[in-house]
């Protein structure tokens, strides 16, 4: 067995028991946060006093986009905690890294504020219902175009050049 044989075979528990930490504490945090957003969602943003509810054979369908939602959340919380640190790595400029750090946390995270306030405005708030597309879309878009630079620069230069 050579040296580096030898060498890879001593760390390699303790790199996959590591490896396995981080996958559960990510798993417990994404659990976590979806939970309490699922569970939150109507208690922040109840529904308003005679707002149209949805045919009873339609609801486990928003209940289910509810908790993609809270998951997706959990998710986000989880990259805010873990995800610097590989954003860095990436070796790209540090202002490009940041703002792809924030970009793909806002992506996770402003759907289920997002949905939750389009439930509860009321129909005919137009003025309500612009001012929510236009904070979430717009915001939303301009995360998935700093997403896009970066990938492209990274898999561009994937040696780390800029």
């Amino acid at each position: 067995m050579s040296d580096l044989q030898a060498s890879s075979a001593t760390r390699e528990p303790r790199a996959t028991g590591a490896l396995r930490i981080r996958w559960i504490t990510g798993v417990l945090v994404t659990l976590g946060f979806a939970a309490v957003t699922f569970g939150l969602g109507r208690m922040i943003w109840p529904a308003p006093v005679g707002a149209a509810e949805p045919p009873s054979g339609l609801v486990p369908f928003f209940i289910g986009l509810s908790a993609a939602e809270s998951v997706l959340f959990g998710l986000g919380v989880c990259f805010i905690v873990f995800g610097y640190r590989r954003v860095a790595g990436a070796g790209q400029p540090i202002w490009l890294s940041y703002a792809t750090y924030l970009a793909v946390a806002w992506l996770m995270l402003s759907w289920w504020p997002h949905d939750n306030l389009h439930r509860t405005t009321l129909a005919g708030n137009w003025t309500g219902l612009l001012a929510i597309d236009y904070g979430f879309h717009l915001t939303l878009m301009a995360a998935s175009g700093i997403v896009a630079v970066f990938a492209y620069r990274a898999l561009r230069h994937p040696e780390g050049r800029t």
